[in-house]
């Protein structure tokens, strides 16, 4: 015989994993200066800024 699951308990088990995740990730993102944020989202802003300006086209590399 199979193992035997409660859905009930495994879906609750699940929801409870899924709101520590987004406690955390709130937890990380409040739990920061607004200096820092705001310095982190600077930085971030530059290195995207500095990748696409050096991403190649595709169309330089046709025919």
């Amino acid at each position: 015989m199979g193992i035997v699951i409660n859905f009930k308990k495994a879906s609750k088990k699940v929801a409870k994993t899924k709101k520590e995740k987004l406690a955390s990730e709130k937890r990380a993102k409040h739990g920061q200066k607004k200096l820092t944020r705001t310095l982190i989202k600077k930085k971030k802003k530059t290195l995207k800024i500095h990748l696409d300006d050096h991403k190649m086209d595709d169309t330089d590399n046709k025919g």
